[in-house]
């Protein structure tokens, strides 16, 4: 690895750090995690790709955490983040002796075949409180001494604990509770699960350091943990699984929430949930409170449990206590019907664990601009440090252009429109000698613009929604073929499986082309989100519709350029792109192109005449 070698002041405090050398900017890095977590601080720092924020990070934690005496939890939604982070915990083990393990979800780490069913976690719960699992109530000190004894991948930890009958979640926890770091997954600390990770792990969150990777998902992922839906229909099961005295105010209730079924969705009252069915169980012969029978549910849902997997009953009770209980949420029915509570402020939760945390890291090539991220999760100001750094990557290999004459904006979609950015993209693909890649806001308008685009000698791949895991392979693969063969036309989304997550390694990519800008459509949860945001202290536009469009973008543009010698162009294809400027990072700043070709020619050295032709 190339990059500058340590100051013989600093050669002792890089001591756990995996590589021999540090790179520019990731000094500058490693220096801010060391100061933020041995005073307490939350670091968010908006870290492009290629900085080696992984190394970074744990190098830094881990040495604060061994000298705080502290667990530090290294928290990544990505396998593939899984497996970088455990390489880098292997190679600083060769210089310090510490126990690390990896866990991931409980539903994913089980060797039983009930694993699969839905429902696996009231099961499991229940599973566990009646000692009916022998892998749960199996203690094997040698399984938990192998743990110890080396990094191990959660896929390891789970063959463990299936040779020696042991389950392998509560065997990775136990291990984790005396552990110095635990690599797993956001929901560890940001979900319903937190008072079970402080329990299992035997630490308060003064006790802990965090390391959030990839961060900008991190105030969706709560909002998501944090809301639900229920139709009529699931009610209906739940009343046939209930049966006896609970099977009439069910189906009654169901009844009477078929009857509200909008054509267009609206913001709702919770009582207009729960009314109903408060009314059926007072116009009963024996009148019920709407306490006492969630907790007849609860117990039903328990009794079902001890002899299936998954339970109706319980979810409508689940359902009824977060529609009831969870705060600053918007209620909201639409077509089906569908009830659901949405989640509009990630910082109800994650604020009060902010103020407790022993000191944490959230970093992110697209945590931009960082100080609007630690507003939406509520960070302290007091102990907030907010950095930018900028990309390690040779400005030079990287041409970035707006290119105007087109745009998604909804009152100018149309025919003509599709038909002048599929010919834009025909244009730009003469140009690039390689595997061009575009990502349009939705799936909708990529098909439109596809049914346009000439078909000839180039090869044209999409994107098509649900893709299997094995088809999204064939698309890796199909681009690796096309790219000895001139390259490929790949229309993909943004927000897709493809536009995140996905390393284009070795240059796979010659350019990614942005179409639109991604802006949520209306909706009662998008007008609730702005309005509340805009109520807790303003920026409610940028906030709540401004920086999710945006940020999808930084990640879609992200994809081009993975290594110091990846070389490559991105093209922002919308008239709208100069009034976000602002917006941008100081490193991902864009010229207007009113006529792109002499740019992409001198870039890729095109001569002339040369042509290209879509497939």
């Amino acid at each position: 690895m190339s990059g500058i070698q340590p100051s013989a002041q600093e050669a002792e405090r890089l001591d756990l750090f995996p590589h021999p050398s540090v790179r520019p900017g990731q000094r500058e890095l490693l220096r801010d995690v060391r100061e933020a977590l041995g005073r307490g601080e939350h670091l968010v720092a908006y870290a492009p790709t290629g900085l080696g924020k992984t190394a970074a990070a744990l190098a830094g934690g881990v040495e604060v955490a061994l000298e705080r005496e502290m667990l530090l939890l290294f928290l990544t939604s990505r396998r593939t983040q899984h497996r970088i982070a455990l390489e880098t915990l292997r190679k600083m083990r060769e210089k310090a002796e510490f126990v690390a393990v990896d866990v991931v979800a409980k539903q994913a780490m089980c060797p039983r075949p009930e694993a699969a069913a839905p429902g696996f976690y009231e099961w499991c719960s229940l599973q566990m409180r009646k000692r009916r699992c022998r892998y749960y109530t199996t203690q094997d000190p040698g399984a938990e001494a192998r743990l110890r004894g080396g990094v191990l991948s959660a896929e390891e930890v789970v063959e463990v604990g299936r040779e020696r009958t042991v389950c392998p979640y509560r065997l990775a926890m136990d291990v984790g509770s005396e552990a110095r770091v635990v690599v797993g997954d956001y929901n560890l600390l940001f979900s319903e699960m937190l008072d079970a990770t402080l329990r299992r792990l035997g630490r308060s969150p003064e006790e802990m350091l965090a390391v959030v990777d990839e961060a900008h998902n991190l105030p969706d992922r709560i909002r998501e943990n944090y809301s639900g839906s229920m139709g009529p229909g699931l009610v209906r099961e739940a009343a046939i699984e209930a049966g006896g005295v609970l099977r009439r105010p069910l189906e009654e209730w169901a009844r009477r929430l078929e009857r509200e079924n909008p054509r267009a969705e609206r913001r709702v009252e919770p009582g207009e949930l729960t009314g109903p069915l408060e009314d059926v169980l007072g116009g009963s012969l024996r009148p019920l409170p709407l306490e006492e029978f969630m907790g007849q549910l609860v117990e039903r849902g328990e009794e079902v449990l001890e002899q299936v997997s998954i339970s109706r009953v319980m979810r409508v009770a689940q359902f009824i206590q977060g529609w009831r209980e969870t705060p600053k949420c918007v209620h909201i029915l639409s077509p089906g019907p569908e009830w659901s509570y949405r989640l509009l402020d990630a910082a109800e939760f994650s604020g009060p664990l902010f103020r407790q945390l022993g000191g944490s890291v959230l970093m992110s090539g697209t945590l931009h601009p960082p100080g609007l991220y630690a507003d939406l999760l509520g960070i302290p100001e007091e102990r907030r440090r907010l950095r930018e750094y900028t990309s390690p990557f040779p400005p030079e290999n990287r041409l970035v252009l707006h290119v105007p004459g087109v745009t998604t904006r909804y009152t100018e979609r149309g025919d003509a429109m599709d038909m002048r950015i599929a010919h834009r993209l025909e244009r730009i693909c003469r140009l690039v000698p390689g595997n061009v890649v575009v990502f349009f806001p939705s799936y909708d308008q990529m098909e439109r613009a596809a049914s346009h685009i000439a078909r000839g000698s180039r090869p044209l791949l999409m994107e098509r929604s649900g893709m299997a895991d094995g088809e999204k392979g064939d698309i890796l693969r199909g681009l690796e073929e096309a790219r000895e063969h001139g390259g490929a036309l790949f229309l993909g989304v943004m927000g897709g499986s493809f536009s995140e997550g996905v390393d284009y390694e070795d240059n796979l990519l010659r350019a990614v082309v942005v179409v639109g800008i991604p802006f949520a459509p209306p909706s009662v949860e998008t007008e609730s989100l702005i309005a509340h945001h805009e109520a807790q202290g303003g920026h409610g536009q940028d906030l709540g519709y401004t920086l999710p469009a945006l940020r999808r973008v930084l990640q879609a543009s992200g994809r081009l350029i993975r290594s110091e010698t990846d070389r490559g162009a991105i093209l922002l294809l919308d008239e709208r792109y100069p009034r976000y400027r602002a917006w941008f990072p100081g490193d991902f700043r864009f010229a207007t192109a009113r006529d792109e070709e002499p740019l992409l020619r001198a870039f890729f050295q095109v001569p002339g005449g040369r042509q290209r032709v879509l497939a």
